[in-house]
């Protein structure tokens, strides 16, 4: 391309400088389908008109052997291999900027069964396994058969985190659904609260109160576990989509847990979204005392 820019070129006449060099052993040209042409000892400061036609040879690329300071160890550990479910999303919302329903898989990492050792949840796409795996004293992860995650194959899980929600000094797991796959009050929009059973194998049932599950109606991009007032565990999510609203930012979600039932209070007049916003103690404060100012949070959710 001897074109730079506008009103710029460069000649299409190639140099090579030699240095100190007074000769070259050998010129070696490769062209576009790989063929090749060798020039031996060619003259200095002359110009060599090449010809296809004399390539006669095909060039073999070599891959070097570098070494790297990383081992791959994955079948000594996890075998796993995440598969996306076939879907496109600008065929619902044609002025997405990203797709949505590609988020996961989810991870998250806790000793399940007590053992001193952490053990790992990785949650799949729609239509595909979610798994749990317990590691081994040898650094192995095993799968672990729960009917409770087979069972919900058909979820789309976006995030994941464990945490004692019963005060039972077990993890418990929360999960949350998402994608914009599905419409807003579509049961798969339902997150799953699944409680350890304390038997220390990592067993886990699925929470079946008919309050449990926030609809999660958009992608979640952060979730985190706190400890609020009073003691209580807090579950916060921060949305960043609300379904067929094309590249929205959603609310910022606060919701706490107690006996695993959601109470929603209150709703504030703007829903616009500070990026990147952490909850705290003092923020909750102002959001119940309603004292935040705009932009500020869409939707506050807290136990009695």
């Amino acid at each position: 391309m001897p074109n730079r820019g506008f009103q710029s070129s460069v000649d299409l006449t190639m140099n090579f400088g030699l240095g100190q060099n007074a000769l070259i052993d050998s010129l070696v040209i490769v062209w576009n389908d790989d063929k090749k042409q060798v020039i031996k000892t060619p003259k200095v400061d002359q110009l060599l008109v090449l010809d296809y036609q004399k390539a006669n040879q095909i060039f073999k690329f070599i891959t070097p052997v570098i070494s790297t300071q990383f081992t791959d160890i994955t079948n000594q550990t996890l075998d796993f291999q995440h598969i996306e479910n076939d879907y496109v999303d600008y065929n619902r919302d044609i002025l997405l900027r990203q797709k949505y329903s590609t988020e996961g898989p989810a991870l998250a990492i806790g000793d399940v069964n007590g053992d001193g050792l952490d053990d790992a949840y990785i949650g799949g796409s729609q239509e595909h396994p979610k798994f749990l795996y317990i590691q081994q004293k040898n650094g192995k992860m095993l799968p672990a058969k729960t009917e409770a995650f087979n069972r919900d194959n058909y979820l789309e899980i976006v995030d994941a985190i464990f945490f004692d929600a019963d005060n039972d000094k077990d993890l418990d797991l929360y999960v949350v659904t998402g994608s914009n796959e599905y419409d807003p009050d579509a049961p798969q929009l339902r997150d799953r609260l699944y409680m350890n059973d304390g038997k220390g194998k990592g067993n886990y049932m699925v929470q079946t109160s008919k309050q449990t599950g926030f609809f999660t109606k958009g992608q979640v991009r952060k979730m985190r576990v706190i400890n609020g007032l009073g003691g209580k565990k807090e579950v916060v999510l921060i949305m960043d989509l609300i379904i067929n609203i094309p590249d929205k930012e959603a609310p910022f979600f606060l919701e706490l847990l107690k006996k695993f039932d959601f109470v929603k209070v209150k709703q504030t007049e703007n829903a616009q979204v500070l990026e990147g916003l952490e909850s705290s103690l003092k923020q909750m404060k102002s959001m119940r005392e309603g004292k935040l100012r705009k932009p500020s949070i869409s939707e506050l959710f807290y136990n009695e």
